[in-house]
């Protein structure tokens, strides 16, 4: 799991560099925080495992074990866009 999530970062880390050069405006900012385990970003979440919220420095987020935890949101912030950026804070425990 720790390997699909550090392959997700960097997938969303290449497809950001594409927006940084971009001279149109930015329009509309999605935001979604992970910091609840009922809902992301006004979306319904599919709890798989026992993920658990967190307090960090940052705020709330969510804690994964790393192996059998996951969210599954019904919504795709994606559609319709032609490019996007995405920004991931991601801290591998021990």
């Amino acid at each position: 799991m720790l390997r699909f999530m550090l392959c997700v970062a960097l997938f969303f880390g290449a497809c950001a560099g594409s927006q940084l050069f971009s001279a149109e405006p930015i329009n509309k900012a999605v935001v979604w925080k992970l910091d609840s385990l009922e809902s992301i970003g006004g979306n319904a979440v599919t709890v798989v495992g026992k993920p658990r919220i967190i307090d960090t420095n940052g705020g709330k987020a969510i804690e994964f074990n790393g192996q059998d935890d996951a969210l599954f949101v019904d919504a795709n912030p994606l559609a319709g866009l032609k490019e996007f950026t995405a920004e991931v804070v991601f801290r591998p425990a021990a």
